[in-house]
């Protein structure tokens, strides 16, 4: 109920009453009523009925517009081309193409250049699925001297996504500059971003600081799965880093402070930690079977002893020969930090 007034792709409806648009996987759906042409709470709860039972709501991604628009118009034309209010006119597509291009131009200059902190190594791997991203980096220092890093993914895709990129970054830098301690910075950054993101729209972060002479890593997870650590030499060679917390967006306040759990590593060399988003894991081959954690885990120990951009390029490699087919349906994001050698540092 609260995503129909601001998600258009839940209003795709064919003439007649012939059936609504499923923005999950593009099937038609008959029987979904809408008296005199008008979406109601019955109609509402008819559409909510029917994603409950399938399979691909549940991963969450829908399908872009124009695909839903053109499998619409294949089965007639559609309901939603004749609301006016509801779609506006796309622009002529070499201006929709400049459009995007400059929006891709904007997108890359805000995203952080990588610092090259002495004894680390520190890459990222981002590719956009609709052009422009949904999922963020930052990487700065902060005014005690460490080194903060954080990886963010907007619930959503396209330029609606991209818009709140931007926002999360600046406010991100904004909140960065007042404070040191992670836990009230993300909590501060939770709080201010709240009121820009739209009802049911929310983004996970994962956030660490680093202080670099003592290799002290303190992070926290809102929303977002758990980094992973590996090292060879270590007794336990692959950690799970991070303890959950709320998506960013949810609550706020002394909510949202009190799920926040802060925890702490104490880095080694060799040290590989390595952070993406879930456009990495839920990645899909033609058979629905996804890559999955076992895979990553595999792809990161086969790259383990590159240098970190190798590493971040190899797995996000790997994803893209598992979806081969069927391509990554979302932004892929890949982000990597290795402690070097004493001898290297």
């Amino acid at each position: 109920m609260r995503l129909m007034p601001h998600e258009p792709r839940l209003r795709i409806f064919l003439k007649d009453q012939r059936g609504w648009i499923n923005p999950y996987n593009g099937g038609v759906v008959p029987g979904i009523e809408r008296p005199d042409g008008k979406v109601t709470p019955r109609t509402v709860w008819q559409i909510a009925k029917h994603l409950a039972a399938c399979p691909e709501a549940r991963t969450g991604r829908m399908l872009e517009m124009p695909e839903l628009l053109a499998r619409a118009r294949a089965h007639g034309a559609a309901h939603a081309q004749q609301e006016t209010s509801l779609y506006q006119r796309q622009p002529p597509e070499s201006e929709a193409a400049r459009d995007l291009a400059q929006a891709q131009a904007v997108q890359q200059h805000m995203l952080a250049d990588l610092p090259r902190p002495p004894g680390y190594e520190l890459a990222v791997h981002l590719s956009p699925h609709a052009g422009v991203a949904g999922d963020f980096y930052e990487a700065s220092t902060l005014s005690d001297g460490r080194l903060f890093l954080a990886l963010g993914d907007v619930s959503g895709h396209g330029m609606q996504a991209a818009l709140i990129v931007a926002t999360a970054i600046k406010t991100l830098r904004f909140v960065a500059r007042s404070t040191a301690d992670l836990h009230e910075l993300v909590a501060r950054f939770n709080d201010e971003i709240k009121p820009d993101l739209v009802p049911g729209q929310f983004i996970t972060l994962f956030a660490a600081v680093l202080d670099i002479p003592s290799r002290t890593l303190q992070c926290v997870r809102a929303g977002h799965q758990p980094a992973i650590l590996m090292n060879l030499a270590r007794e336990d060679v692959v950690r799970r880093i991070g303890i959950g917390g709320m998506a960013i967006g949810l609550a706020s306040g002394a909510t949202f402070r009190a799920a926040l759990r802060l925890s702490t590593v104490q880095l080694l060399p060799g040290d590989v930690l390595v952070q993406c988003t879930d456009g990495a894991l839920e990645a899909m081959n033609e058979a629905g079977v996804e890559f999955g954690e076992a895979r990553y885990l595999a792809s990161i120990l086969h790259h383990y002893e590159l240098s970190a951009q190798e590493l971040v390029d190899g797995i996000a490699a790997d994803v893209r020969s598992h979806a081969q087919g069927k391509g990554v349906s979302d932004d892929l994001t890949v982000l990597a930090l290795t402690v070097l050698p004493d001898e290297d540092a």
